[in-house]
C-alpha cells in the first residue's frame, strides 16, 4: 500500500495537521484535498478518483473531524479506511478521547498541531509501510506487556518460595540442632540417674552383708571377730 498524503482537520478550510510521505508527490493534487474533505462531511467515509489525476484516490474518514488521505489508485481501500481510523485512535489521545473539543477551540490555524503531530504519522505511516496496523500493534504491545507482568509475577512468587524454602530449612536445621542438645542432656541426665540407682543398690547389698556379718559374728563368737577365727 502506498499512501503518499494525509491530513487531518477540522473543516475542510482548517487542516490542523498533514503530512506528505513522498517527496515526489505533486503539489497541484495535494490542494484538490480541499473539495474532498468537503465532500467527506456528507458521508462517514467517502473514495473517489482524483479528477485529473486518476492515478490517485482521496480517501476521508468523518467522525466529528476529518480525516483524509491521498494514495495510489490501485490501493486496497479497506485498508486505506483502517490507516484513517488509526490516525483517528493516535490524534483522539491529545484531547484524551473528546474530539469534539477541537470544535470549541477559537484560536486554532491552519496546521498548528502540525509539528506537534508529526512523530505520530511517521508513526502510523511506517506501521502501514510494514503491512502492521496500529491497532494490531497495540494488541501486541499489550500481549507483551501481559507477558512481562506474568513473569515478574512468576519470579516474585519464586523468590518467595526460595525464601520460605530457606526460612523452612533454617527451622530445620534449629529443629535438629534443639533435638541432639535435648538427646545429649537426656544421656547425661540417664547417666547420672543409673550412678544413683546403682550406688543405692550396691550400698543396700553392702549394708546387708555387714547386717548378716554382725549377726552371725555375735552369735559364733560373741564380739566382730569372726572373720579372725574368734
Amino acid at each position: 500500500m502506498s499512501i503518499k498524503y494525509a491530513v487531518i482537520a477540522r473543516d475542510p478550510k482548517m487542516p490542523l495537521c498533514e503530512y506528505t510521505a513522498d517527496s515526489s508527490f505533486p503539489e497541484k493534487v495535494k490542494t484538490q484535498m480541499e473539495y474532498y474533505l468537503q465532500e467527506g462531511i456528507k458521508m462517514q467515509r467517502n473514495a473517489s478518483n482524483i479528477e485529473n489525476y486518476n492515478e490517485y484516490i482521496a480517501c476521508t474518514l468523518y467522525d466529528t473531524i476529518l480525516f483524509g488521505c491521498i494514495c495510489d489508485a490501485s490501493i486496497n481501500e479497506d485498508k486505506a479506511f483502517r490507516f484513517l481510523k488509526d490516525l483517528k485512535v493516535e490524534f483522539a489521545k491529545v484531547y484524551k478521547g473528546h474530539l469534539g473539543k477541537v470544535h470549541e477551540q477559537k484560536n486554532l490555524k491552519p496546521l498548528c498541531l502540525d509539528k506537534y503531530f508529526r512523530k505520530t504519522f511517521i508513526k502510523v505511516f511506517d506501521n502501514y509501510s510494514t503491512g502492521i496496523s496500529s491497532t494490531n500493534l497495540h494488541l501486541a504491545f499489550s500481549k507483551a506487556e501481559e507477558v512481562k507482568e506474568i513473569a515478574q509475577k512468576n519470579v516474585k512468587d519464586m523468590i518467595k518460595n526460595v525464601q520460605e524454602t530457606d526460612d523452612l530449612l533454617q527451622k530445620s536445621e534449629n529443629f535438629e540442632k534443639n533435638a541432639h542438645e535435648m538427646e545429649k542432656i537426656q544421656r547425661n541426665t540417664n547417666f547420672w540417674l543409673c550412678s544413683r540407682r546403682c550406688l543405692a543398690l550396691f550400698g543396700g547389698i553392702a549394708l546387708g552383708l555387714g547386717i548378716v556379718y554382725l549377726i552371725l559374728s555375735f552369735s559364733i563368737c560373741g564380739n566382730l571377730a569372726l572373720l579372725t577365727g574368734c
